[in-house]
């Protein structure tokens, strides 16, 4: 054993002499030691701490503890011992816990704040430690500590114990659900609120109530809570007031962890907040220093989050004249990329109506979303976000079927097309989005499309694509579509050569019924057109017996009954597949089906009945 280990044996055997002979004095000094040696510079607290622990000192200072002995450096030494995770177990297997709960409130600062530090430590990251703090009411003596030295008193010892009351309040509660709803039932947003109110001033102490609140906050429990308490409008007064702050990123932080609730991303779009975080990033945006730049980030962040929400977009678009609107726009043709991104993500969202759609076109949002996209090309790969939030506005744009035209004029498509050997799934996934609204109804557009040979190769490999749900669904999508839209036997000769039938036919069996229907009015294009070139194939890819699936009003609505009828009706003018349709006892399904009291569905299977023969 080293001579340092040997001092610190010395001082607990001098340290268990003093706490049976109850000497304050040596017990304190030995205490002192222990300190000075776990916090000295370069210290291995899990090494001297396991060692410490394995003489016998937690007993020890459990023992002095219980005699209301030296209780203020008893605390300090286990808060540094409890800064090594091993330790914070041995702490509550000790006894500790309750111990130090009964020193909530106490008239001793010094001892306060210390069992603060001390608990805070045990509770960190460590659930063992929280049980056994709420087991002894602890949460609720935490918050009446706090409450009590809620006053207009204010020194360095107040402002300590504050900020370490707080600080065990977050540690005490974070991650942990449970603990959270106990200190929300208890007020503690109130006490927080109140302390904010006074102490706006201290921004170290708000720094640290920032994050207790963010994490009583954390659930949508505290969320609810939050939205009916008068804290996200104190976080928003009391950034208001401070021009160059250190609380930037906290504040920020925290005002997006409550705004993943659409009530409160209300109260904030009605608030200062957001002239306070154009300024904000207008202040930031040129300047060099990555502090500056993350507070950017974080304010961009936040006004984006706020327009997720249908009501606080619609207060902030504010009928095309809402200062955040025209803000977010100015950044599509700024130098700042994380603000042109951002203003590509912030049209997308605005775009979520028709009357805006239609009037964000006319206003021109499209040619600078496309010279948005013109900026980066060559750098795709590092711009992924910018292209992703770019296309989904231009997607949204494209709904409404006035806009369709017109964005097919602008050369929308045709530069969007140039972005097919892009490897990145989101941007996959908007790209196909944006081509099929915008080819909806328009006729020469989908031609276009269609006979862009390169760009069905790469459709009918993304109909494949596993890792993606959403680039698998919209490829195929698209495949129906362009057979509806271009309504053009060289289309459908394409899809067919490059493979597209298959994908046509697993379409059949989709269960969300939209793709159904659309699987089914492409194949019904498609077989009264080219349906000699296909018949075999669709034979080999078992389209027979999914289509048979869908004879039955029972499991399907009389939409996808009347339209499989219809497909039914063109596949028998080929001998192959009315074999086929024969073997597997398509006759008697549509003679059970013609009992049905649907009148449409009952015409057509007469029609199709007549079809087949005499029976």
């Amino acid at each position: 054993m080293g001579t340092d280990d040997d001092v610190m044996i010395d001082s607990l055997r001098k340290l268990k002499l003093a706490d049976s002979g109850k000497d304050k004095e040596v017990a304190e000094k030995s205490l002192n030691h222990f300190i000075q040696v776990l916090t000295a510079d370069g210290c291995d607290r899990s090494v001297v701490g396991k060692n410490l622990i394995g003489h016998g000192l937690l007993s020890e200072i459990r023992l002095l503890v219980e005699s209301d002995v030296c209780v203020e450096k008893s605390a300090q030494t286990v808060a540094e011992l409890a800064k090594s995770a091993t330790v914070r177990e041995e702490c509550v297997n000790e006894g500790l816990v309750p111990l130090f709960v009964d020193y909530f409130p106490h008239e001793d600062l010094g001892i306060c704040t210390q069992v603060c530090r001390a608990l805070g430590n045990i509770c960190y990251d460590n659930d063992v430690g929280r049980d056994a703090v709420d087991c002894c009411d602890g949460v609720e003596k935490l918050l009446q500590l706090l409450r009590k030295y809620y006053t207009e008193e204010t020194n360095e010892t107040l402002t300590k114990l504050r900020m370490m009351g707080c600080g065990c309040l977050l540690n005490l509660t974070n991650t942990n659900e449970s603990l959270q709803e106990k200190a929300l039932e208890l007020d503690s947003l109130q006490i927080l609120d109140e302390y904010i109110q006074r102490y706006g001033d201290d921004e170290d102490l708000c720094s640290m109530i920032l994050l207790a609140l963010s994490s009583l906050v954390d659930s949508d429990v505290g969320k609810l809570t939050a939205k009916s308490s008068n804290i996200p409008m104190s976080v928003v007064s009391l950034w208001q007031t401070r021009i160059n702050s250190e609380l930037d990123d906290a504040v920020l932080e925290f005002l997006a962890n409550l705004a993943e609730n659409d009530d409160i991303k209300v109260q904030l779009a009605q608030s200062e907040l957001m002239n306070k975080l154009l300024n904000c990033i207008n202040k930031n945006r040129d300047e060099k220093d990555d502090d500056a730049q993350q507070v950017v980030r974080l304010a961009a962040d936040l006004v984006i989050l706020l327009l997720t929400g249908d009501k606080s977009m619609e207060i902030l678009y504010d009928n095309g004249k809402g200062l955040i609107f025209e803000e977010t726009k100015k950044w599509l043709s700024c130098s700042h990329d994380h603000l042109k991104m951002s203003g590509a993500l912030a049209m997308g969202n605005f775009a979520r109506s028709d009357v805006h759609c239609i009037q964000l076109v006319k206003d021109g949002i499209t040619e600078e979303l496309l010279n948005l996209l013109k900026s980066i090309e060559g750098d795709a790969k590092s711009n992924v976000t910018l292209q992703h939030g770019a296309l989904s506005a231009l997607r949204n744009l494209s709904i409404p079927p006035v806009n369709k035209p017109v964005m097919v004029k602008s050369g929308a498509l045709a530069h969007v097309l140039k972005l097919v050997d892009c490897d990145m799934t989101p941007v996959q996934f908007k790209l196909l989005g944006f081509i099929r609204m915008t080819i909806d109804g328009q006729e020469v557009a989908a031609n276009h499309v269609g006979a862009n040979e390169n760009f069905l190769k790469h459709l009918v490999s993304w109909c494949k694509v596993e890792s993606h749900a959403g680039v698998k669904g919209e490829a195929n999508r698209l495949l129906a579509w362009l057979i509806k839209n271009s309504k053009s036997t060289e289309v459908m000769s394409l899809i067919l050569k490059h493979g597209g039938l298959p994908h046509l036919v697993a379409m059949t069996s989709s269960e969300h019924q939209v793709m159904l229907n659309e699987a089914l009015l492409a194949l019904t294009l498609l077989s009264s057109c080219v349906l000699g070139s296909m018949a075999n194939d669709m034979k080999e890819l078992e389209l027979i017996p999914s289509l048979m699936s869908l004879l039955s009003l029972e499991a399907y609505p009389s939409e996808i009954v009347f339209n499989t009828l219809m497909l039914v009706r063109l596949l028998l003018h080929s001998e192959v597949l009315t074999q086929v349709f024969m073997d597997v006892g398509l006759v008697e399904s549509l003679q059970l089906l013609s009992q049905c009291e649907d009148s449409k569905v009952q015409a057509k299977v007469h029609e199709v009945l007549a079809i087949t023969g005499p029976h």
